[in-house]
C-alpha cells in the first residue's frame, strides 16, 4: 500500500477504535516512521504526547522498570515513559519493532494486545503504531514471532512517486529534485542491501539539504555517499540541464509565445522552475502558458504552484482553468 492509502485507512480505523495496532512494514528509508508520525499529528495529538519507543535498543526488563520493596513486598516500578500512558491522549510509535530480540517481542505482545505492561494499564486514548523492516532487506531485521504478527494489522508499505512529491512540495525540498524524481521515478526507492549507498526517500531528502553551490567534484562525491554513484551522476546531469531552460520571466511577459522545451528532461525542469516562482501575482500569464503545454505537464505545474501558494485557488483565472480541466485535476 502507498503512503496516502495507509494514512487514510489508519485514520479511519483510529477514529473508530484505538485497539487495533497497525504494523507498517517496508524497506529501509521508505518513510515508515514519517508516515506514523504524520498519522498521529493528523489526529491532533500534541507533539509532547507523541512517544517513540525503540524496542531494538531495550531489554525485556526495561519495560517493566526496576524492582523495589514496599511494605516488605517487592514490586516493579515502571519507567516514567510507560507510567504516563495511564491517562491522557497519546500516540505511541513502536519503531523498528522487527529489529527487536525475541524476548523483547514477547513483551510487546502484551503491550500491543493487552494494552498494558505489568500493572500499568493504558488510557483508552493511547494509539499504537509499529514499524519495521523486512528480513529480506538484510537490514538487521529479525523474524517477527507469529504471536506478535497475529496481534497486529500487518501493512506492506511501498514508495509512491505521487505521494512523495506531494509531501516534498510542502516540505521545502528543492524543486529540481522533485522534478528529477518525476522524470526518473524508478530512482525514488532503489534500495539494494548489497550496496553501501543507494536511493531511498530518506536519502533523497538529505540530498536536498546539500548546498548545490559546492565545487562540482565535491558535490557529486557527497551525492554518491547518499544515493550511490549512478543515481548521483543522473541527478547532477539533470541539474545541469537547468542551465539550458528558458527564462521563466519570458512566460510572465509573453505567455502566448514563450518557448516550450521539446526535450522531456528540460520540460520537467522548466515546469518545476515555473511552479516554484508562481504566485497570485503571476498566475494569469502562467495559466495562459499552461494551456499550451501537454496536459500532464500543465496539471503538474498548477498542482505544485497551488501547494506552495494556496491563495491561488481564490483567483478567477485559476477557478476557470480548474473548471475547464476538472477531469485531469481529479485523476
Amino acid at each position: 500500500m502507498k503512503y496516502s492509502d495507509i494514512k487514510s485507512s489508519v485514520l479511519a480505523i483510529f477514529r473508530q477504535t484505538a485497539t487495533i495496532v497497525p504494523f507498517i512494514k517496508g524497506p529501509p528509508g521508505a518513510g515508515k516512521t514519517a508516515l506514523a508520525l504524520d498519522i498521529f499529528r493528523s489526529l491532533d495529538i500534541p507533539e509532547p504526547n507523541i512517544l517513540v519507543l525503540r524496542p531494538s535498543l531495550r531489554e525485556a526488563v526495561d519495560f517493566l522498570g526496576v524492582p523495589e520493596v514496599v511494605d516488605h513486598v517487592s514490586q516493579w516500578s515502571p519507567p516514567s515513559e510507560i507510567h504516563q500512558l495511564r491517562e491522557g491522549r497519546w500516540g505511541v510509535l513502536i519503531d523498528e519493532l522487527s529489529d527487536a530480540a525475541t524476548s523483547v517481542q514477547n513483551v510487546m505482545c502484551g503491550l500491543i494486545f493487552d494494552r498494558q505492561i505489568g500493572k500499568v494499564v493504558f488510557s483508552p486514548d493511547v494509539y499504537l503504531i509499529a514499524t519495521g523492516n523486512r528480513t529480506r532487506d538484510k537490514s538487521g531485521a529479525n523474524r517477527v514471532v507469529s504471536k506478535l504478527s497475529n496481534r497486529t494489522l500487518n501493512l506492506q508499505f511501498e514508495s509512491d512517486v505521487d505521494d512523495w512529491t506531494d509531501w516534498a512540495v510542502g516540505a521545502g525540498i528543492d524543486p529540481m529534485l522533485i522534478q528529477f524524481i518525476r522524470f526518473r521515478p524508478g530512482l525514488l526507492n532503489a534500495f539494494d542491501p548489497d550496496l553501501e549507498s543507494c536511493p531511498t526517500p530518506r536519502q533523497w531528502e538529505k540530498v536536498s539539504r546539500i548546498p548545490a553551490t559546492l565545487a562540482r567534484d565535491c558535490y557529486i562525491e557527497l551525492l554518491a555517499g547518499l544515493v550511490g554513484e549512478g543515481a548521483a551522476a543522473e541527478y547532477l546531469g539533470f541539474r545541469e540541464i537547468v542551465s539550458r531552460i528558458p527564462d521563466t520571466a519570458e512566460v510572465m511577459a509573453h505567455p502566448q509565445r514563450a518557448p516550450i522545451p521539446r526535450d522531456p528532461a528540460i520540460l520537467y525542469a522548466y515546469v518545476g522552475a515555473l511552479a516554484a516562482v508562481c504566485d497570485v501575482g503571476c498566475i494569469e500569464p502562467v495559466l495562459q502558458y499552461v494551456r499550451r503545454l501537454p496536459p500532464e505537464f500543465g496539471v503538474m505545474l498548477v498542482r505544485d504552484a497551488v501547494r506552495r501558494s494556496p491563495e491561488i485557488r481564490r483567483q478567477r483565472a485559476y477557478v476557470q482553468w480548474a473548471m475547464d480541466h476538472a477531469e485531469l485535476m481529479e485523476s
